[in-house]
């Protein structure tokens, strides 16, 4: 924040948060992603917020200021956390808050190596490699040690005419979207090229990482 240092003018305050599984999948660790609105002059240290599960454990949490209030107060902010549930299960969260409450750090971070050809993420059991040369979208992908490969091609699309053209022949634009302890993501965005050099539209690629985790979650 702008004013950390103002940290909270209540001491304690809880939001229930309701999570229900509707997709009859159990699910172990998934990532949840909310806004949290703040009212004027409550909050201003981000540090100060913690999530705690439906026995009242602290969960790893990243918590990512969006919007300020005038007085450097947090608005919005947004609250990611690991959570666990069994298909169909409906169980209560809770966004904790205040001068009395400190979130814990993430164990084993996500890390992000910036180098000149490319950037690495470590989740801990994955090292992943993201090419800044070749729209490869996924240069390399190391699990516990053992290479389980990429996408040398990137993505493939075929014109209207049969012509093939793919990310891979294309040099994209690659940033760091969001960066965080807990979970982390890469945005790409780069035309389809064919063999020939002639482009045909135009892809947007975001990957997302989580600490931890060996998964990669691709939206295109």
């Amino acid at each position: 924040g702008r004013a950390p240092q103002r940290g909270a003018t209540v001491q304690r305050e809880r939001v229930s948060v309701n999570l229900a599984e509707e997709a009859n999948m159990e699910r172990t660790d998934e990532l949840v992603s909310m806004g949290m609105p703040f009212a004027q002059g409550v909050i201003f240290d981000p540090a100060l917020v913690r999530v705690l599960d439906d026995q009242g454990n602290e969960v790893p949490a990243q918590v990512t200021i969006t919007s300020f209030w005038p007085d450097d107060s947090i608005r919005w902010a947004l609250v990611e956390f690991l959570a666990n549930l069994g298909a169909r299960e409906q169980c209560d969260y809770a966004v904790e808050y205040g001068s009395a409450v400190s979130r814990r750090l993430v164990p084993d971070p996500v890390l992000i190596d910036d180098t000149a050809d490319a950037l690495i993420v470590t989740t801990g059991p994955l090292r992943a490699t993201v090419s800044k040369t070749r729209g490869t979208i996924l240069d390399q992908a190391v699990v516990d040690g053992e290479r389980i490969g990429g996408l040398p091609r990137g993505i493939v699309v075929v014109g209207e005419t049969g012509t093939v053209y793919t990310t891979a022949n294309a040099t994209p634009q690659v940033r760091i979207e969001k960066q965080g302890p807990l979970t982390a993501t890469i945005r790409l965005e780069m035309p389809y090229v064919s063999d020939a050099g002639d482009q045909y539209l135009r892809a947007i690629v975001r990957l997302t990482f989580v600490a931890g985790s060996p998964t990669i979650f691709m939206a295109a």
